[in-house]
């Protein structure tokens, strides 16, 4: 039972996000900055926000004189893998993480382990412990937004899809997609464009195995990548889209940067009592 609703909705708007290309991965294709990503919540932001509400919500139920055992959640991504957030915005890019783990992405081990925390802890509420835990979460998430304005939610995923989905029209990233799909069918893969080789259902991604051939097609899809500097192309068209964006949606942009600052400041607040 995922009870950090407010922060699960947060992390969903404000990271990366576009179909099936920006999922997070460990190092792979490491060192791309986006001039969006100013404006979106780091992994330790949301680690910040989850610790506050941690707190707010402890402190609900001790109110209401129900027990509060749940395991605490640590105030910054410590522990968690590594991850650049823009890695796979443009598919696999680490060959060695191919080669290893094809299109899957490793587990986080400590965010699984926390969840796995979480789980269990819930199964031990008794159901009035649940209905106060439920009114607790609206509490906790009220008292996060107090004075918080426009957090992105809509217009922000929507800009950052526009900016993606421009970016993949640019003529010289359409000539590098030419060149990386014909560099697939001469290794006998066939695919429109390297999201289409992520989403192939062959590769069951929803479960941990991963099979030869799907660790070979990931090693060619990264190879090929290279061979047509197709992700070094599609950077450099979306930061020229997306910096366009950001001059047309300046007062928008500000405000949300602003309520992200005053929304750390609250979760500071919570986590220390204030």
């Amino acid at each position: 039972m995922r009870t950090l609703r407010f922060v699960t909705v947060l992390a969903a708007i404000t990271t990366t996000g576009c179909t099936q290309a920006p999922a997070v991965s460990p190092t792979a294709g490491a060192g791309i900055v986006l001039p969006f990503d100013a404006y979106r919540l780091t992994p330790n932001n949301v680690a910040r926000i989850a610790a506050g509400e941690h707190a707010l919500l402890r402190a609900c139920m001790k109110r209401r004189g129900l027990r509060w055992t749940r395991p605490a959640r640590p105030a910054s991504a410590r522990g968690a893998v590594k991850i650049d957030e823009n890695a796979r915005r443009y598919g696999l890019a680490d060959e060695a993480t191919a080669r290893r783990h094809g299109y899957h992405v490793p587990d986080d081990l400590a965010q699984v382990r926390a969840q796995a925390k979480d789980d269990a802890w819930y199964s031990t509420l008794t159901m009035r412990e649940r209905t106060a835990l439920k009114g607790c979460l609206s509490e906790a998430e009220t008292r996060l937004r107090d004075g918080v304005g426009d957090l992105g939610e809509g217009w922000f995923p929507q800009l950052d899809v526009r900016a993606f989905e421009s970016a993949a029209a640019d003529p010289d990233v359409v000539r590098a997609t030419t060149e990386w799909n014909r560099c697939m069918a001469q290794q006998g893969y066939v695919y429109p464009d390297p999201l289409r080789a992520i989403a192939d259902p062959r590769w069951k991604l929803g479960s941990p195995a991963t099979s030869p051939l799907e660790r070979a097609v990931a090693t060619a899809d990264v190879r090929c990548k290279r061979s047509a500097d197709l992700v070094a192309l599609r950077a450099a068209a979306e930061t020229r889209i997306q910096r366009e964006l950001i001059g047309k949606n300046a007062g928008r942009l500000e405000s949300l940067e602003r309520s992200n600052a005053r929304l750390l400041r609250n979760a500071d607040a919570a986590r220390s009592g204030r």
